[in-house]
């Protein structure tokens, strides 16, 4: 069963967020889905600072990450979650209206899980977002837990 963590959207086109946050709430995933403008307050939100000083600690069950943001860029603050080990389990979707091919080369070695190129139909989104979720499960079970999955 895949992780009820939150699904951390950066993203700083409102338009953009309400179409993400109405595809995730039309594939019936369990997961609230929680909206940052900026990467700056992405990286707040994770650390359980600022402004989400008083959120639980945890780690959402999956980061949704536009490139292109005011301030401090997607690939920065992918580059810095990567950095932190903590965050080695928690898979990271690109989610952006760029299709440059040097991007995405940039994302994938910067440690995004997946590239998704804006605007994109419900049903690929929400097929993308349950394969990730379900496959992080998977492979970040403990060895023990490891033997249960049949």
């Amino acid at each position: 069963m895949a992780s009820v963590g939150p699904i951390l959207l950066v993203e700083d086109n409102p338009d953009h967020a309400e179409l993400t946050t109405d595809a995730i709430r039309q594939g019936k995933t369990a997961n609230p889905c929680a909206w940052v403008e900026d990467a700056e307050a992405g990286l707040d939100y994770l650390y359980c600072r600022g402004a989400y000083a008083d959120r639980q600690p945890g780690h959402p069950a999956l980061v949704l990450l536009d490139l292109r943001l005011p301030g401090m860029d997607g690939l920065d603050m992918l580059e810095r979650v990567r950095q932190d080990d903590q965050f080695t389990a928690v898979p990271i979707v690109i989610l952006t209206t760029s299709s440059q091919e040097a991007e995405m080369v940039r994302a994938y070695s910067h440690g995004a899980n997946s590239y998704v190129v804006k605007p994109v139909a419900f049903d690929e989104f929400q097929e993308t977002v349950r394969k990730l979720k379900g496959y992080w499960v998977l492979v970040n079970r403990t060895p023990g837990e490891r033997g249960a999955v049949g």
